[in-house]
């Protein structure tokens, strides 16, 4: 299993099962008259965490797939292979504080919102809105936002018939230092 598995479970967990989840905070349980305790370091440590999983073993090391939120924020960071329980606790520290300190989400685009008009080859009408089917919400530095460019591409004109709903084009972002999304 992967991180970015690790990650995509958590984020599974978080949103699909909100009741389940907030056992993950609890510090410590009682079982059968004996009190477990939380090993997860951040919980009560680091403000907004609320879980999630720590894990070792000899092969792959100290891990800890953390989460916390901050202002209707939440980031999950995964950590493994680390020496020790408390080169896991620093290292997630570092990366949920990288996250909350130089990152942040931004609406793009909403959902319905026309970007541009393409001409229709054929139609029954000239020209077609071009609308984003769904809310564009990114996380990205926030020294990139200045900088971000956005780019869409489609055939123009597009051929008819043109069914509603229909992809037309791909809206294509790009910044100084950032890979390309599309």
């Amino acid at each position: 299993m992967t991180a970015r598995d690790l990650a995509t479970l958590a984020r599974f967990m978080v949103r699909n099962y909100p009741d389940y989840y907030a056992l993950f905070a609890e510090t410590e349980f009682t079982w059968q008259g004996i009190r477990q305790p939380n090993r997860n370091p951040l919980l009560g440590s680091y403000r907004g965490a609320d879980g999630l999983k720590t894990g070792h073993t000899e092969s792959a090391g100290y891990g800890l797939v953390a989460s916390a939120e901050r202002d209707g924020r939440r980031l999950i960071s995964v950590v493994n292979g680390l020496g020790s329980d408390r080169e896991r606790a620093a290292e997630s520290r570092r990366l949920l504080n990288i996250g909350f300190q130089e990152f942040d989400n931004y609406t793009l685009l909403s959902a319905g919102q026309t970007v541009d008009e393409a001409d229709v080859w054929l139609g029954d009408r000239d020209h077609i809105p071009l609308v984003v089917a769904d809310q564009l919400r990114l996380t990205l530095p926030r020294d990139v936002r200045q900088g971000l460019e956005a780019k869409l591409h489609y055939q123009n004109p597009v051929p008819a018939p043109v069914e509603k709903g229909a992809q037309i084009g791909t809206l294509r972002l790009t910044a100084p230092e950032m890979a390309p999304i599309e």
